[in-house]
């Protein structure tokens, strides 16, 4: 039987993969082949595509952030924190949850706002090209998060 740590560690990782690859379709698929479409077609795709792949993302961060917290709890039953500001590897588990918490909080704040941008054809170029640099800074700053996480965990 695996331990609580192993299931909510592992239940971390694959949500934390699972988004990194959702930014991943976002930023080098969906909004470069939105781009070449013609205007007229884009706000009705957008509006049918764009809830679902932002429902999907307020999952995956719900999860991730849940299990990083269930994980923490199971680590350090939330006694002796002072360890996130006084060792290399909780430095690092700071900085990458600090980091994935930053972009969850931009995702919950400002992308909720694309789709009804979007519907509205004045906005829509503005839009789009706001969507072209989300999700890169998006990916990169996820990626930085994840391999923050995984210098911690393996103690490079």
């Amino acid at each position: 039987m695996p331990s609580w740590i192993n299931i909510a560690r592992w239940l971390h990782i694959l949500s934390a993969a699972a988004w990194l690859g959702e930014i991943c379709l976002m930023a080098f698929v969906l909004i470069p082949q939105v781009t070449k479409m013609p205007a007229e077609g884009r706000g009705q795709f957008m509006t049918h595509f764009f809830p679902r792949i932002s429902r999907l993302a307020s999952h995956l961060i719900a999860v991730t952030m849940l299990s990083g917290l269930w994980l923490n709890y199971l680590m350090t039953g939330w006694r002796n924190m002072h360890v996130y500001l006084t060792s290399r590897h909780g430095l690092l588990v700071l900085a990458g949850g600090a980091l994935g918490l930053l972009i969850a909080l931009v995702h919950f704040g400002v992308l909720g706002q694309f789709e009804t941008r979007f519907a509205s054809g004045d906005q829509q170029a503005k839009t789009l090209r706001l969507m072209q640099i989300v999700p890169k800074v998006g990916l990169l700053v996820v990626s930085l998060a994840f391999i923050l996480m995984m210098v911690a965990a393996r103690g490079y």
